[in-house]
């Protein structure tokens, strides 16, 4: 491949095609689109991309030689007009923010054309960026109208991981609305999360835990929700809060011993479950004494929960 059809390509992007039918061959299309500055190439790639598939919005699409004077005489924001974009002006200003390479995708444009006339917070996240990329145009098109707020594009780190942002934000859009679903009572919270770009992730921190696999004693109490974990951990000084994960899928679950031990139960598939370990505060072994009492409440538990304690939690004690 010669250097100049590389160039060309690198400017006209997926519309190549369109602009040496425009200009009348390879050597032209690239002698008027190097001339121009990178805002004034993307309105003409973003007018050809109109012409594609909206022609019936533009004014004489079939006119190449009219269009070809206008391209040469109209401002940015008349040619837009000419074509059929409504939010000229900002669209205009939005296509100054991107590369200096044309975009992948022609239908890009129009997707970005669409997200700045629609308004709201698609809109308002695009104007407030200093670069626009294809791959938050693709996100931002591929979100609920609600939900395209630059906190969410954040989390979703638009732009550092490969793979389609369509596909990314399929999986994201479902999560946040399960999570809606299951907890409305988040839906204030995971809006103020993402209009302060924040980590809408951390929310789901707050969902309530399953079921406990017993109901425990008067004195052996399950840690049944997120905020019993957290205010365990701070008393015990320990690690605890940190495991919410393991009890959400049912790998773990955590029992208290009146302010003297927390006892980690591990499920055993198809089978129930039994202790995995035992610590006091700041992780501690508790001594003999305390051990024997949780195998005696332990006893007292249905057959799926195993009264004995592992071995080594003997160990040292």
């Amino acid at each position: 491949m010669k250097t100049t059809d590389t160039l060309l390509h690198a400017l006209a992007g997926g519309l190549e095609g369109w602009a040496i039918a425009f200009w009348g061959g390879r050597e032209e299309a690239l002698r008027a689109l190097v001339h121009e500055t990178e805002k004034r190439r993307h309105v003409w790639l973003c007018i050809w991309a109109q012409m594609s598939n909206r022609a019936e919005r533009v004014d004489a699409p079939a006119d190449i030689p009219l269009w070809r004077e206008r391209f040469m005489s109209e401002t940015s924001a008349s040619l837009l007009q000419l074509a059929g974009f409504g939010e000229a002006r900002g669209l205009a200003r939005g296509l100054g923010k991107l590369p200096w390479t044309g975009l992948d995708d022609g239908a890009q444009y129009l997707k970005l054309a669409d997200l700045l006339e629609e308004g709201g917070p698609g809109a308002q996240t695009l104007r407030h960026r200093k670069r626009i990329v294809g791959a938050i145009i693709e996100t931002l098109h591929a979100l609920p109208a609600d939900l395209r707020h630059a906190g969410l594009a954040k989390s979703l780190r638009v732009g550092e991981r490969p793979g389609s942002p369509q596909l990314r934000v399929r999986r994201w859009v479902w999560r946040l609305e399960r999570l809606q679903a299951i907890a409305p009572q988040l839906d204030a919270a995971i809006r103020k999360k993402l209009l302060g770009g924040g980590d809408v992730t951390e929310l789901w921190d707050d969902l309530p835990l399953p079921p406990p696999p017993w109901e425990g004693t008067e004195g052996l109490r399950p840690l049944e929700t997120p905020a019993a974990m957290r205010n365990a951990a701070k008393r015990f000084q320990n690690c605890l809060a940190t495991q919410l994960d393991f009890v959400r899928r049912g790998y773990a679950y955590f029992y208290e011993l009146e302010g003297l031990a927390v006892i980690e139960l591990e499920q055993l598939p198809g089978l129930g479950w039994e202790v995995e370990d035992v610590n006091g505060p700041r992780n501690k072994r508790p001594p003999a004494l305390i051990l024997h009492d949780i195998e005696r409440l332990l006893s007292r538990a249905p057959a799926h929960i195993s009264p004995h304690l592992p071995s080594r939690v003997y160990w040292n004690v």
